[in-house]
C-alpha cells in the first residue's frame, strides 16, 4: 500500500512537472520524495530553475515604453535638419569648422539665382548658381571662387549631383543639393552640400555696365 501510494505520488508530481507546474512540484518532491527519487527532483529543480531565469530576463529583455521612447529619439535624429557644408575631395584639408556665413537667393520666373558664402578656419568660399525652375529644377550654371589669406583666389565651375527645390512665385524660394565644385581642369576639388534652405535675404542682380 505504501509503494501504491508512493508510485501515485510520484506519478502526480511527474504529471505536474509536464503541465508546467514545476513550482509545486518542486516544493512536495523536496518534502515527500525518497532518496530513490532523487533523479526525479533534480529535473523537477533544473526545470523551475530554466523557467526562473527565462522569466528574469524576459521581464528585462525590452519593454514597451523603453521601445516607444527609443524609436522617438530615433526619429528626432532623423529629422534634425543637416547643417551645410563643405569637403575637400582629395582629403588634404579638414572643413569641419567651415560655416555657412550667407546665403541669398532671387526668382525671376523660371530662373533662380543664388549666392552661398562659407567661412572657416583657412577657407572664404563664395558660390554663386544659376538654375531653371521645372520639373524637375537643375542647375544651369554656377562658378565658385576661393580667397586665401595672402590674396590668392582659385576659380572654377560647379556640376549638381543633385538639386532641391521648393516655392512659388509670392513665397520665397528654398533650394538645396549636393554639388562637386571643378577645379580649371575640370576635376572635382571640393562638395557643397546644402540641404533644403529658404532663400530669405534677396540676392540683388549685378549692376550693367
Amino acid at each position: 500500500m505504501v509503494a501504491r501510494n508512493g508510485t501515485t505520488e510520484k506519478n502526480r508530481l511527474v504529471a505536474a512537472e509536464f503541465k508546467g507546474d514545476v513550482h509545486e512540484a518542486g516544493h512536495k518532491c523536496r518534502l515527500d520524495c525518497g532518496a530513490g527519487d532523487s533523479e526525479l527532483c533534480r529535473r523537477l529543480e533544473d526545470h523551475r530553475s530554466d523557467q526562473s531565469n527565462s522569466n528574469h530576463w524576459g521581464s528585462k529583455v525590452i519593454r514597451p515604453r523603453v521601445l516607444i521612447t527609443v524609436g522617438l529619439l530615433l526619429l528626432a535624429a532623423c529629422a534634425a535638419p543637416k547643417q551645410p557644408s563643405v569637403e575637400d575631395l582629395s582629403s588634404r584639408e579638414d572643413f569641419s569648422g567651415v560655416k555657412m556665413m550667407t546665403l541669398r537667393g532671387a526668382r525671376d520666373g523660371d530662373r533662380l539665382d543664388a549666392e552661398a558664402m562659407f567661412s572657416g578656419q583657412s577657407l572664404l568660399l563664395t558660390v554663386r548658381m544659376r538654375f531653371a525652375i521645372a520639373a524637375p529644377t537643375t542647375l544651369t550654371s554656377g562658378t565658385w571662387v576661393r580667397t586665401y589669406r595672402d590674396g590668392k583666389m582659385e576659380t572654377g565651375g560647379i556640376s549638381a549631383r543633385s538639386v532641391s527645390f521648393t516655392g512659388g512665385q509670392n513665397g520665397s524660394p528654398s533650394v538645396g543639393g549636393n554639388f562637386d565644385l571643378l577645379d580649371a581642369a575640370g576635376a572635382r576639388k571640393y562638395r557643397v552640400v546644402l540641404p533644403l534652405l529658404e532663400l530669405r535675404d534677396r540676392l540683388e542682380p549685378p549692376k550693367q555696365p
